[in-house]
């Protein structure tokens, strides 16, 4: 639905079949089956960029996905711009293993423009935004989703292998 609202097609996204919530915890077989796909997909696009989020995001399998792909770009001879983004980071900076030098690098981006294709993307997650059933979990806490309704994008830009080295979550 989010795709549809930015006017792309279903074929845009590649799932992985990854199970959320685990992926750092993932057998080593399945690692290596999940970083041999994330290596095809890195040799058949050949990105000039990478958005991954912040190596150092209080989530799991943020984490996870930083440290997944920045091996999948060693394997496959791929350097890129990777341009780290916050998500949990935003919430709690300080916990977050941001240094100065990043802290000097972050890069502020307007986005005045996309905001409302954003914000109609950002609805259509409803599992984010409403409490679920049966177990009624609730959604995101609007403060925090307020953070990604702001009119611009936080972004820290790293080479590959100059910013891979593990952060404390805690």
């Amino acid at each position: 639905a989010a795709l549809h609202v930015l006017g792309l097609p279903a074929s845009s996204v590649t799932f992985l079949g990854a199970p959320d919530g685990a992926l750092s915890s993932l057998p080593p077989a399945r690692e290596e089956e999940l970083l041999l796909t994330l290596e095809e997909l890195l040799v058949a696009f050949d990105p000039a960029e990478v958005y991954l989020p912040f190596r150092g995001d209080q989530h799991d399998d943020h984490r996870a996905t930083y440290h997944l792909v920045m091996k999948a770009l060693g394997r496959s001879g791929r350097r890129p711009l990777i341009l780290q983004y916050p998500i949990w980071a935003l919430e709690r900076p300080w916990r977050s293993g941001w240094g100065w030098l990043e802290l000097s690098n972050l890069r502020y981006v307007r986005i005045d423009a996309a905001l409302p294709l954003k914000q109609a993307a950002l609805a259509r997650y409803r599992s984010q935004l409403v409490p679920q059933p049966p177990h009624g979990r609730q959604g995101l806490p609007p403060e925090f989703l307020e953070l990604f309704l702001k009119n611009y994008e936080l972004y820290l830009p790293t080479r590959e292998g100059s910013c891979s080295s593990p952060v404390s979550s805690t």
